[in-house]
């Protein structure tokens, strides 16, 4: 639903990809397969505290940052 809601917002076309689970899309994510989807921050932050992930290819819906997806 957030796919669906963020491309009428945005007005904007997207190809929705179903996985069976949002570990299966972090990885089409990781691979470069995919390059969006919608996410928990508790899921994505240790990804980027590892260096796995870089926090300038994350968009975010809330009013502010998270300081959880900065390395302190």
């Amino acid at each position: 639903m957030a796919g669906e809601l963020f491309k009428a917002m945005a007005g904007i076309d997207v190809v929705h990809v179903p996985h069976k689970g949002s570990a299966e899309a972090r990885t089409d994510v990781l691979a470069g397969n995919v390059q969006m989807m919608f996410d928990a921050i508790t899921t994505m932050a240790p990804l980027v505290q590892s260096e796995r992930f870089a926090p300038s290819r994350l968009g975010q819906d809330a009013a502010r940052r998270s300081p959880r997806m900065y390395r302190p």
